[in-house]
C-alpha cells in the first residue's frame, strides 16, 4: 500500500488498521481507532478554516500519520522500527494491558518521538509560526475527551465506575494536554 499523502487517505489507512485489528482480535486497533477519530476531527477544521494555515495543516497530519503507519508496517514486517513503538506494539501480545493503557502506550510513542520531528519537517526552521495551529489541535483534543471516555466505556464497561467513583481520568487527559503544550514552550517537542 502506497504511503498516504492526502488527509483522506491517511483515515482510509487508519481503517485498514482497524479492520485488520478487529479481525486479528488484536489491542493494537485501539489507537488506530482513536487515531482515525483525530485525524477526522483534523480534517473537518481544515474544511472549516479553523487553522491559520490549513494546507500546512494537512501536511502535518500526513506526516505524522506515515511516522506512525511506518511504523506499524515494520513492526508487522519484523523489521527495525524506533524502541519506543516497539514497546507498545508488542504489549499488544500481553494481555494484561487495559484499553487505556493501549491508548497511553500509543500516544506516547507517536507524541514523545514522531511530534517533534514531523513538526520539524514541516516547519523547518520557523516552528515559531506553527504554535499557533499547533495550540488549535489541542484544542481539538480536548473536545475529544468525553467521547472518547464514553467509546472506551462501551468496550471496557470497568472504566464507567472508574469515571463515576474518580473523576479524574479527564483532569489526566487535560494534564497530559498541559504537558504537551509545556513541551513545546521548552523546545522539547
Amino acid at each position: 500500500m502506497p504511503k498516504p499523502n492526502s488527509i483522506d487517505a491517511v483515515i482510509a489507512a487508519l481503517n485498514a488498521i482497524i479492520q485488520q485489528c478487529k479481525n486479528e482480535n488484536n489491542p493494537l486497533g485501539y489507537f488506530a481507532a482513536l487515531y482515525q477519530q483525530v485525524s477526522i476531527k483534523v480534517r473537518e477544521g481544515i474544511a472549516n478554516n479553523y487553522f491559520d494555515d490549513g494546507p500546512r495543516m494537512e501536511k502535518l497530519d500526513v506526516i505524522f500519520a506515515n511516522r506512525y503507519l511506518d511504523a506499524f508496517d515494520a513492526y508487522h514486517k519484523n523489521t527495525s522500527l524506533s524502541l519506543l513503538w516497539n514497546k507498545a506494539f508488542e504489549q499488544s501480545k500481553n494481555y494484561r494491558p487495559i484499553v487505556l493503557q493501549h491508548l497511553l502506550l500509543g500516544i506516547h510513542a507517536h507524541i514523545s518521538l514522531d511530534l517533534g520531528v514531523a513538526a520539524a519537517e514541516i516547519s523547518g526552521t520557523d516552528l515559531p509560526a506553527l504554535k499557533n495551529d499547533f495550540d488549535k489541535i489541542n484544542k481539538l483534543l480536548s473536545l475529544l475527551v468525553n467521547k472518547v471516555q464514553d467509546d472506551l466505556a462501551k468496550i471496557w464497561p470497568t472504566l464507567k465506575i472508574i469515571l463515576q467513583k474518580t473523576k479524574n481520568v479527564k483532569n489526566f487527559f487535560y494534564r497530559f494536554q498541559y504537558a504537551v503544550e509545556q513541551g513545546w514552550r521548552m523546545g522539547i517537542c
